[in-house]
């Protein structure tokens, strides 16, 4: 039998404090019973920063990258999540990048698959990456990844903000 997961093509769109979104994220994520062995740094410059979106499948996007790195780091280490208002050319935007402090992503140079049905995991279903990056798109953003030099692995999240949400970015 074969399944397939739908995501549905608009997201509902309210004003969504990404600040907020990232505490309540790094709440979870520290906890005892999420994190295990593994220590979160949450570096958060998004308090007031707004973004038309529905929060709750930024939530998923943000929770399946976490467990991801829980995932790949069986024996502990560390994660860092940054959250930041960020010049992007003419338009504002907005970056959140989780980091995983250890080993990186891919081998070889090859990128992470975002496609369906791809799992490094045995047993995985292969859809966090590939809904990740759709949740992003539908919200006019994106997912990029890549390895930090022996570093571990950044997973970057970036989505354009309207006229209307964009604040002044500190220098």
């Amino acid at each position: 039998m074969c399944c397939t997961f739908i995501v549905c093509p608009r997201p509902t769109a309210w004003p969504t404090d990404l600040g907020r979104l990232l505490d309540w994220a790094g709440g979870f994520s520290a906890s005892p019973g999420a994190a295990g062995a593994v220590e979160l740094c949450l570096r958060n410059r998004l308090e007031g920063v707004f973004l038309p979106a529905d929060r709750h499948r930024l939530e998923q996007v943000l929770l399946n990258l976490f467990l991801n790195a829980l995932r790949a780091m069986p024996g502990g280490g560390w994660v860092e999540v940054t959250g930041q208002q960020i010049d992007h050319g003419a338009a504002g935007a907005v970056s959140i990048c989780r980091k995983r402090h250890r080993t990186g992503i891919y081998a070889g140079g090859k990128p992470p698959r975002y496609s369906t049905g791809f799992s490094t995991r045995p047993g995985g279903a292969g859809l966090g990456l590939a809904v990740c990056r759709k949740i992003a798109e539908q919200h006019g953003g994106s997912l990029a990844a890549g390895n930090r030099g022996g570093h571990g692995a950044c997973f970057t999240l970036t989505f354009p903000l309207p006229e209307e949400f964009r604040q002044e970015v500190a220098g």
